[in-house]
């Protein structure tokens, strides 16, 4: 079995997460990752952008800390649902932080240990308004 990536790690290859960061921050889609305790351990640029922040100030925090109340009541069963190993997609209605009201498609997928535990999530947000 493939080893599995060590996730967010930041000091162990600067090189690669500067180049994932280049590359991340390039796509038109918004990236995430949420561990276990709903603690962010990695945002793009898109994605830190939609709340009104930059990445680093996501790095760390909950995500009670800075996703609209509303967005959480939307998005917490879905959450749940990934942490508990099932792959998630959904639409639903977003406020950007510039006040834009947006029809977003939100994949959610499970991040596994080798022994089948979830560890947290990937989160990939498209904007889907017409």
């Amino acid at each position: 079995m493939p080893q599995r990536p060590r996730a967010m790690s930041g000091a162990e290859h600067p090189k690669d997460d500067a180049l994932l960061r280049v590359i991340t921050d390039a796509l038109p889609v918004g990236i995430a990752y949420v561990d276990q305790d709903k603690i962010y351990r990695f945002a793009n640029q898109r994605f830190a952008a939609a709340y009104g922040v930059s990445p680093a100030e996501i790095l760390g925090k909950h995500a009670d800390d800075f996703i609209w109340r509303d967005a959480m009541v939307l998005g917490d069963p879905f959450f749940e649902a990934a942490y508990h190993g099932q792959a998630v997609d959904f639409t639903h209605p977003a406020r950007h932080a510039d006040g834009r009201l947006l029809t977003v498609r939100t994949f959610l997928r499970p991040d596994f240990t080798a022994d089948g535990a979830v560890l947290g999530f990937y989160v990939c947000s498209i904007n889907m308004t017409s």
